[in-house]
């Protein structure tokens, strides 16, 4: 008996002819022994899942794994879920079950999010399960495609609706993919998923870092710079901000410090005459790229009076960003900071370096929410600032905790560097890879697999 062809809610099959000829890849041609299809030709079996009614406790925390949209990522494969329904639940609802090998496919809430399911799991309405043909077509490969330019256009132009705007089931099948043979296919899919690997895995060493650093914080901050096996011999002393050595102070940041100054107000522009004007946005991961900081017209006594220099800690004072910091570590010779900053510099008692740490710190956030009373309009001011408490150990323990939590933050900044170029590098490779201008050469067992003679000899 054939196998039924995909349900299209206007009863249409997508076929390659006119179809993705809207979205044609412009500036090259097809490549050879390549064929422009939609997707619509690769799938055996395509449906929408749902939720099992949450009024209903027998329907949840069974044996069926279960997702939606909100937990796709960047990661290309699914291997578990965050929610699993009963069987009770699963026959009393739309959800259905995705076979394993299968794409996952955001099509009403995160529309254009894809991966690959590695086991069983169950969806709800805001995903759409696609089964391909595997003889047709990898599975990894047609993820991917689905992730580049050409498709993600596709799926933000068929998306309809006003209060939530999804995407059709006919749209969907109708996007289009450049389908090498399948052992290319499966050999574009090993390079693509080698560097999302890597990419993978240097963000798994970037949490185990960010992870070390917040239990470093959390110790240096209430024992000192002693080694963990030692913590037990510190003397310590109840406080207003927790526990602390002994010997340590607990001091106002408005002592330390010379009163705080907000930023000038002034319009930048990337042409304008006058120095560097640096703003909230463009302090980013804790780095500023100087080159694309625009520049401000202002009168000398301003650039005098608000200019930057080594050792300033610049507080954001409103908006999303609230209460972070950044020390400036370097600088252009003629540069201010904006009115949405608030500049700290500190006195002889206080290393910058120490203070750049506190305000990392869980100690310095819980002050400044409490300050904030959790409402993101409210802000920071320098009365704030003045009043925030602070521990102070002595300047040579201040020097040994800075150095300690920097050389780990050192280790962040390398990893997040190595995986700003890997990701740079993956999104080359997919449009490179995925349009045909750069073709890999499929391993020979691969063409075996395939049922292709591979070319022996030359």
């Amino acid at each position: 008996m054939a196998k039924a062809k995909p349900d299209l809610s206007d009863g249409q099959h997508a076929s390659a002819e006119g179809e993705a000829a809207e979205f044609a890849w412009p500036g090259w041609s097809v490549p050879a022994g390549w064929r422009q299809v939609v997707l619509g030709e690769l799938v055996r079996d395509v449906f929408s899942g749902g939720t099992p009614s949450t009024k209903r406790p027998e329907y949840w925390d069974g044996d069926v794994p279960w997702i939606t949209s909100a937990y796709l990522g960047d990661a290309l494969h699914v291997s578990e879920a965050p929610r699993y329904i009963s069987r009770e639940g699963l026959a009393n609802s739309s959800a259905r079950v995705v076979p394993a090998g299968s794409l996952l496919v955001g099509t009403r809430v995160g529309v254009g999010k894809v991966a690959v399911n590695l086991a069983d799991v169950a969806i709800s309405q805001d995903l759409t399960g696609v089964v391909l043909d595997g003889s047709r077509a990898d599975v990894r490969f047609v993820a991917y495609a689905l992730r580049g330019d050409t498709a993600q256009q596709a799926f933000r132009q068929g998306c309809r609706g006003t209060t939530i705007k999804g995407i059709p089931r006919r749209e969907l099948l109708r996007i289009p993919v450049l389908l090498p043979p399948l052992p290319e296919q499966r050999a574009i899919a090993d390079v693509l998923g080698t560097v999302q690997g890597a990419i993978e895995a240097t963000e798994r060493v970037i949490a185990a870092a960010r992870e070390l650093k917040r239990s470093l914080m959390r110790h240096l901050f209430t024992y000192g710079p002693v080694p963990p096996a030692e913590a037990e011999r510190v003397r310590l002393k109840e406080t207003e901000i927790g526990p602390l050595p002994e010997h340590w102070q607990v001091v106002r940041l408005g002592e330390m410090c010379e009163r705080p100054q907000y930023g000038l107000t002034a319009a930048a522009a990337a042409a304008a005459p006058g120095p560097h004007l640096l703003r909230i946005t463009d302090i980013q991961g804790d780095r500023v790229e100087w080159a694309a900081v625009p520049r401000c017209p202002c009168e000398p006594d301003q650039a005098a009076r608000y200019a930057l220099r080594v050792g300033d800690l610049l507080v954001a004072r409103i908006g999303a960003t609230t209460g972070k910091s950044y020390l400036v570590e370097e600088c252009p010779k003629q540069a201010v900071f904006g009115s949405y900053l608030i500049r700290i510099r500190c006195g002889p008692r206080l290393f910058p370096s120490f203070l750049k740490q506190f305000t990392q710190s869980d100690r310095y956030w819980h002050q400044i929410d409490a300050f904030k009373g959790g409402k993101l309009k409210l802000g920071v001011n320098i009365p704030i600032l003045q009043a925030l408490m602070l521990p102070l150990p002595t300047l040579d323990e201040q020097a040994e905790i800075s150095q300690t939590l920097q050389a780990v933050h050192g280790k962040i900044a390398a990893e997040e560097k190595r995986r700003a170029a890997l990701e740079a590098l993956f999104r080359s490779l997919l449009r490179e890879l995925m349009t045909g201008r750069v073709r890999v050469t499929p391993h020979p067992f691969a063409l075996l697999r395939a049922g292709c003679p591979p070319n022996v000899g030359g």
